[in-house]
């Protein structure tokens, strides 16, 4: 038998665990056969082991120095002479033992590997000299994204992303006269909502664009829009429609200007940024306006409560989405808010609390979450997201959810 072998047979015989994991973590710190480990509260198999070693009586000492190289030349004069601590900790724990170092220059060039593998798949000469200049400057926002993208591989392949911006971007040069966003999510990636507000791509995009337009990373969303319509991307589909029901508009003469005719028909009506040019303020045919995130659960609230005033969100705040709210507080419309329980629903209702302070938003409770369950389970990343939460009842519910790790969604707590 390899007298290493013998040796890890002899160490695994005693209470040597603790004391060989201490010279393993040490070994790896410094790459070599120095330096010291200190063994706190030794156990009496620990202290038995040392003195058979050392020759020497530890009974009563709380902590013991043990250096690695004595403990190597400890085994001189007896079977097991000529061992070497490296060779001895490698077969203990039946590995490699690495260098803390060592381990970090594999991982670096593993990455680095990585890295020019996706470079050689990219033929946009832009977006081939943005990844080499992100990537090679290490206090870059983009690079630290990247990075975190990279150490994030279970969720996002950050091969896949690469190649849908590149795939992005050609679509909106074939496309001068303007390409709505969802539309161009869904031709460069096969899903309408890879340009979503928290998705990957949307931010890797954005990163590339103020690069190219030598912009600041944009906060407003007159900003974002900015930008994304300097790559001819249409942001005035979305953000310029909000769904209503059971709301009056009226001009600075108070004449209506017809939005009741539709509610009146038990119809829903989509505003646009022209139906509110000659608004002075929007009264709701009841004091409570319930805002909704999800056009199905808007739809079947209204189906079953006509008198209900209403609005839906679809999933987005936008700027008129804010006027209409606006006009309603104004007025002293008493707002309820209800969503999907994922981290994107209830960033959108906590940045409403946020503005309204007397928003209800009772709708996000525990019950109703178990009620609105669902089998989509949500990623480790986007579960950090709830982290930004500020509401306490939002953060109270987003335990439960972090717990579970399930979503639940808004069209599961009403009735079909």
């Amino acid at each position: 038998m390899d007298i290493h072998e013998a040796c890890v047979q002899y160490l695994k015989a005693h209470d040597t665990q603790r004391i060989l994991k201490g010279l393993k973590n040490k070994y790896r710190s410094y790459g070599a056969v120095k330096g010291f480990f200190v063994l706190q509260m030794p156990t009496q198999g620990e202290l038995q082991f040392l003195k058979g070693l050392f020759k020497r009586d530890f009974e009563g000492t709380k902590s013991i120095r043990i250096s690695l190289l004595k403990f190597q030349e400890a085994f001189a004069g007896t079977v097991f002479e000529g061992v070497t601590l490296e060779v001895l900790l490698s077969s203990y724990f039946k590995t490699d033992i690495q260098s803390k170092k060592e381990e970090f220059n594999q991982l670096y060039t593993l990455k680095q590997n990585f890295m020019l593998e996706i470079l050689s798949t990219v033929s946009n000469r832009a977006l081939l000299e943005w990844l080499e200049k992100a990537y090679s400057c290490s206090e870059d926002r983009a690079y630290k994204y990247i990075n975190e993208l990279y150490s994030d591989r279970n969720d996002y392949d950050l091969k896949i992303l690469v190649s849908n911006l590149e795939a992005l971007l050609k679509y909106c040069a074939l496309h001068e006269e303007g390409l709505g966003i969802p539309m161009a999510a869904g031709l460069a990636t096969g899903n309408p909502h890879a340009l979503d507000r928290g998705m990957p791509l949307r931010k890797l995009f954005i990163y590339f664009a103020m690069t190219q337009l030598g912009m600041r990373e944009p906060k407003t969303l007159s900003e974002i829009d900015a930008l994304f319509e300097a790559f001819n991307l249409r942001t005035d589909e979305k953000p310029r429609m909000v769904l209503t029901f059971g709301l009056e508009a009226f001009d600075l003469n108070d004449a209506p200007l017809g939005w009741g005719c539709f509610s009146e028909r038990g119809e829903p009506l989509y505003v646009t940024e022209l139906n509110l040019k000659k608004v002075a303020y929007i009264n709701g045919k009841t004091q409570d306006v319930y805002c909704f995130e999800n056009p199905s659960t808007f739809f079947s609230a209204i189906r079953l409560q006509p008198d209900l005033a209403a609005i839906c969100t679809s999933g987005q705040i936008n700027k008129l989405v804010y006027v209409v709210l606006d006009y309603l507080v104004d007025l002293g419309h008493l707002l309820h808010y209800s969503g999907d329980f994922d981290p994107e629903g209830m960033l959108i209702a906590d940045r409403l609390k946020q503005r309204y302070k007397g928003l209800d938003i009772s709708f996000f409770n525990k019950a109703n979450y178990q009620r609105s369950l669902s089998s989509e389970v949500i990623s480790e990343r986007r579960l950090k997201q709830f982290q930004n939460l500020k509401a306490p009842e939002l953060i109270e519910v987003s335990k439960m959810i972090v717990i579970k790790k399930r979503a639940g969604y808004e069209e599961l707590c009403v009735e079909p």
